[in-house]
This record gives C-alpha cells, sequence and structure tokens, in this order.
C-alpha cells in the first residue's frame, strides 16, 4: 500500500492552510505576530478583561530570566519554590524551545501570535484534509467542486466559535487542531496504515502534553473510538495493538509531564465547582457568552455582562454563568446543514457499527462535560454524586464543560464528511449557501475580537502604573522581593493586583511568594509568608521586602502583629521597612 501523502492531499492541505491564515490577518492584522511587540499582552485586562493573556506572556518572561533547572520547565520567581512552566499556560513547547534560544533573542520576544497563527494554519489544512478523504480518484468530484468544499469546510474550522472565543483568551487553550488532527488519524487509518496511525498519536499525545493537558484524554478518547469500533467489528488483533498504543502514549505523557515538572512542588493538582464550570446541554444552539472579567477594583471573578456570537440571536438561559466554560454555538449555517445531513443519512442506513461507536464516544465525552449536575437552560435535569475518587480525579481538568469540544468537533467533521463525500449537487450547494449563512451569523464574534486584537497589537507602549511611580520606583531600587501577605486570599481575589506586581518584579529583577496561575501555588507560599511575618515579630527586620496587602481586612489583620511603615495605594496597601512619607501618591496608615 502506498502510504504516502499524494500530491492532491498536499494540494488540499495547503489551500485549507491559507484559507486558516488569510482569516486570521483579516481579523487579527499582522502587528500581533511581530515578535518583539509585547506591550499589548502585558495588558490584557483592557482588552477582553482577563488577566490570563498577560499571565501566559509574563510566565515566559519569568521562565526565561530564570537559570535552567531540573526537570527542565521549572523555573524560580513566582513562588518560593521553583514552579512549572504549566502552570502559567504558556505554551511550554514553545517556553522551553525558545528558552534555548534566548541568547540569540532580542530582549523583547513573544511567541503568543506565531502560536495562534500556526492554530489558524493547521485548523484551515485538517479541515481540509478531513473533507478531502472522500476523494479517492480523480472522478470522484469534478475538480471546481472539490475545492470550493474544501474552502468552505476550511472557513467553518477556522471561524468555529469555540475557537475564536478561546484565542487570545486562553491561548494554550485554543490548540483545536489537536482535536482535528486525532479525527485524522481514523479517517485516514487505512490510507496511512496503521502503524503510522499509532506513531501519530504517539506524537499527538506528547504535544497534547507539551500545549495544554487538556487535550490528552479528548485525543486519546477519540482514538479509543476506533478501538471500539475494531471489537464491534471483529478486528481484535488490531483492536489489541491500539489498547497497547494509548498505553504507551499515555506512559510518554507522564514522561513529558515529568520533563515539565507538572509533578514537582505543592501545587494543587484539583480544583472544586465541577457543578457549575460544567456544558449545558442548550449549548450547541446557544449563542450566549457571559463576560468573565478581571477588574483593577473588583474581587477575582466578575461577570460583567454578556454577549451573542449570533447576528439573528440572542443568548439563552443557563444554569450559572460559569457554563461559558461549555460554551459550544454551532453556528446557524452549521445548525442547518447538520440537519439537512442528519435527515438523509437517516433515509439512508450504512455501517450500523461504526455509528455505534460513534455515539457511544460522543455519549461519553457528553456526559463527562455536563458534570455531576446535568442542566438544560436554566434548569436542572440530574444531579448525580459521583464518587470522591472520580470526582477528583476528573478536577484535575478542572473546566469539565471543555470535553464538549470533542462532540462539537464530531459533528461538524460528520455533517462534512457526509455532505463533500455525497454526490448530491443539492447538499454540495447547501454546504455553500450554509457557509455564507455561518459567517454572517457569527460575524459579531469576529468583528469583536478585530477591534480588540486587531487595533490594540499596534497601539502605543502600554507603561505599567507602578512603573509610573516615584516611590515604586525607589522600592524597586532597595527591594530584590515581593511577599503577598495571606496570598492564598490574595491572589484568587485581586488577579489584577498579581500581573501588576508580576511586570513590575521582572523590570526591577524582583521575585514573588505568588502569583495568579491556573492552579492554586500558593500553599508553599502561605508557609513563607507566615514564616517571614514570624520572624518580624520576634524583632527581625526585611528592608529588602516589599508587603503588599491586597485588601484593607487582611492589612488590619496582619499589621497589627509586627511593626512596619504602612501605606495606601489606590486600593491596596503595601508594607516595608523604609520610609516612603514623602511620596505623594501613597497615603500613610496608622499604626495602632
Amino acid at each position: 500500500m502506498n502510504t504516502s501523502i499524494t500530491p492532491k492531499r498536499k494540494g488540499a492541505f495547503i489551500c485549507g492552510a491559507t484559507v486558516g491564515a488569510v482569516v486570521f490577518f483579516l481579523i487579527y492584522g499582522f502587528s500581533v505576530i511581530v515578535p518583539v511587540n509585547v506591550s499589548w499582552l502585558h495588558h490584557s485586562v483592557d482588552l477582553e478583561g482577563l488577566a490570563d493573556l498577560t499571565q501566559h506572556e509574563l510566565g515566559w518572561e519569568m521562565y526565561r530570566r530564570s537559570p535552567w533547572l531540573f526537570p527542565a520547565g521549572l523555573f524560580w520567581g513566582l513562588s518560593p519554590e521553583p514552579l512549572s512552566i504549566v502552570y502559567t499556560d504558556s505554551i511550554p513547547l514553545f517556553a522551553v524551545i525558545f528558552k534555548i534560544l534566548s541568547p540569540l533573542l532580542p530582549r523583547d520576544f513573544q511567541y503568543m501570535g506565531i502560536f495562534e497563527l500556526l492554530t489558524y494554519i493547521l485548523m484551515g489544512g485538517f479541515g481540509a484534509l478531513i473533507v478531502d478523504s472522500g476523494n479517492d480518484s480523480a472522478d470522484n468530484t469534478q475538480k471546481s467542486w472539490r475545492y470550493l468544499y474544501i474552502i468552505c469546510s476550511s472557513l467553518i474550522m477556522v471561524t468555529s466559535p469555540v475557537l475564536t472565543k478561546r484565542v487570545f483568551y486562553h491561548t494554550a487553550l485554543s490548540a483545536h487542531f489537536l482535536i482535528l488532527a486525532a479525527m485524522l488519524l481514523l479517517i485516514y487509518r487505512k490510507e496511512a496504515g496503521r502503524k503510522k496511525c499509532r506513531i501519530g498519536l504517539l506524537i499527538l499525545v506528547l504535544l497534547a502534553t507539551l500545549i495544554n493537558a487538556y487535550y490528552i484524554p479528548m485525543v486519546l478518547g477519540i482514538y479509543c473510538m476506533g478501538i471500539l469500533y475494531d471489537i464491534l467489528s471483529g478486528e481484535k488483533k488490531e483492536a489489541l495493538l491500539d489498547m497497547a498504543s494509548v498505553m504507551i502514549s499515555g506512559v510518554s505523557a507522564i514522561a513529558a509531564g515529568f520533563f515539565l515538572g507538572m509533578f514537582e512542588g505543592s501545587v494543587s493538582s484539583s480544583a472544586e465547582n465541577m457543578e457549575r464550570v460544567s456544558f449545558n446541554l442548550n449549548g450547541l444552539i446557544n449563542p450566549g457568552n457571559d463576560i468573565l472579567t478581571h477588574l483593577k477594583d473588583m474581587p477575582l471573578y466578575d461577570f460583567s455582562g454578556a454577549q451573542s456570537y449570533s447576528l439573528f440571536f440572542n443568548g439563552l438561559k443557563v444554569y450559572s454563568p460559569w457554563q461559558s466554560e461549555g460554551f459550544s454555538y454551532l453556528g446557524l449555517g452549521m445548525i442547518i446543514l447538520t440537519v439537512a445531513a442528519l435527515f438523509c443519512t437517516i433515509r439512508n442506513k450504512k455501517n450500523t457499527k461504526l455509528m455505534v461507536s460513534i455515539v457511544i464516544t460522543g455519549l461519553v465525552f457528553l456526559f463527562l462535560a455536563m458534570g455531576p449536575v446535568g442542566t438544560f437552560g436554566s434548569r436542572v435535569l440530574y444531579t448525580i454524586p459521583w464518587p470522591k475518587s472520580i470526582y477528583s480525579l476528573l478536577s484535575v481538568f478542572r473546566t469539565t464543560g471543555r470535553f464538549i469540544w470533542v462532540v462539537y468537533y464530531g459533528i461538524i467533521t460528520l455533517t462534512l464528511l457526509y455532505v463533500c463525500r455525497s454526490k448530491n449537487r443539492i447538499l454540495g450547494a447547501l454546504l455553500i449557501a450554509c457557509t455564507a449563512i455561518q459567517l454572517l451569523d457569527i460575524s459579531p464574534s469576529l468583528i469583536y475580537k478585530h477591534e480588540v486584537y486587531g487595533a490594540a497589537a499596534s497601539k502605543d507602549e502600554h507603561v505599567n502604573e507602578l512603573m509610573e511611580s516615584e516611590a515604586f520606583s525607589y522600592l524597586g531600587q532597595q527591594c530584590d522581593e515581593i511577599i503577598f501577605v495571606n496570598p492564598t486570599a490574595a491572589i484568587r481575589m485581586r488577579p489584577y493586583w498579581s500581573v501588576v506586581f508580576e511586570e513590575y518584579a521582572l523590570e526591577n529583577d524582583m521575585v514573588l511568594n505568588a502569583a495568579y496561575c491556573s492552579r492554586d501555588t500558593t500553599a508553599s507560599a502561605d508557609r513563607y509568608s507566615d514564616e517571614n511575618l514570624e520572624k518580624r515579630i520576634q524583632g527581625e527586620k526585611f528592608p529588602e521586602v516589599l508587603y503588599v496587602f491586597i485588601n484593607r481586612e487582611i492589612m488590619e489583620e496582619q499589621s497589627k502583629k509586627f511593626r512596619l511603615n504602612v501605606y495606601e495605594y489606590g486600593n491596596i496597601y503595601i508594607g516595608t521597612d523604609l520610609d516612603l512619607s514623602g511620596y505623594d501618591e501613597l497615603r500613610e496608615v496608622p499604626n495602632e
């Protein structure tokens, strides 16, 4: 069997990849991919209201500044103990590569834009390969129709609302091409050969680990659908070999996690509130997206309002605004096309075993995405108290609503495959019409992203507010450490100030005891803070330390325990052994 990629397949990939690149530049412009253009990444709260993008960028910059440690993904600067680059969501694969190249790079260097461009290129290219899999002969589809199918399908993939939501919002989580790649392994396993697909699975799982571990169960789950189909089809030997491949890939993921330092330190591996960060059963037809924000004067999270990703429909009611994490609007064009394809499929029943495999896999991911509390709109459909062991295991991924992405892209893939493999020109014309409807329907989301990032990335240089302060300029020269007092409460309550002080620390070559990360990293920071303050109570002084009290309650509770000069700055409080009474931007707090 000829397992090499044919020129026709290469042409399909190039066509789809070109569509992806063009769409990316139309939405985000060229400034975002300029490596030395880092300013816009330092103030993401002013973009979409979240500190996460800034956290990703500053995590990379801290990692780059730190000396090499073992395992290689660990770095100093954001914790009393080494922290893994995994927990800053800074795309570990790129972070490690560019840290190696760091001596050759300019002082300011970012790769977030390059990663997102690559994401669009691969989404378009893989989308093209998916629909082109039905073109096994030159006579199957006229050349003009073939490329119309490829262009339409690639457009649908690269403008999918779930991708649009994540781009530059949760950068590493926008790597949806990993899901498409896993589906391609099943679609092309006869053409490429089982051996190559097993090697491909290993590579995909490693990539998932090195980009974002959320994709590990998604990739493995999709591949297991092929194993289920083999079992139902009596291909037991192939199923056993594939099971072995899955286990080897799982072990490789653990090894890659060790390389990144994922299991080091006292980072919390689990999270709470899975019941709320879930998929709502109306999600596939709900264009509503509740807007989560980290603002200067707000607590950890606030939902400042809602937006609709549809030009024609408003958002539907949901059980919790947190269910925006399971956002999965298909788009009007895809809904129409899916209904049409489903109608035709029901009339022409084929390959029952394959459909059973697909349905079982889809139901598993749907159940995982819905979590222990199933909801439809604002109503609770069921409550299933999961065993503690299962809850703890799944809570490692925290936001289980994202597992719906497998079902989401599965629906799109199956619909496009059916339409593009069909010789029915009516369905082909419907695909073209539905692509136009889709782009029109989701245009508000594309325009929104263009307005936020297309302009922001080319604006004037961002200046950290602490760096404009004479008092903090002086403190930056005198201090080499920042301690958030009671950091568990502080970092959870005020991510805005976390990234502001992190950028300030980078500029002044300082270290912090805690920072806002994707997991709770404050266990060691709490101990470190308490130990330092205990030494102060015993009479020791630390003029090289800048203490940060994130609100008045923490300041009043802690500052009574020791003598320290405390000053109010905006709506936070800082403590120091230095005298800052001469700086107008600070208001001294009497030590009662």
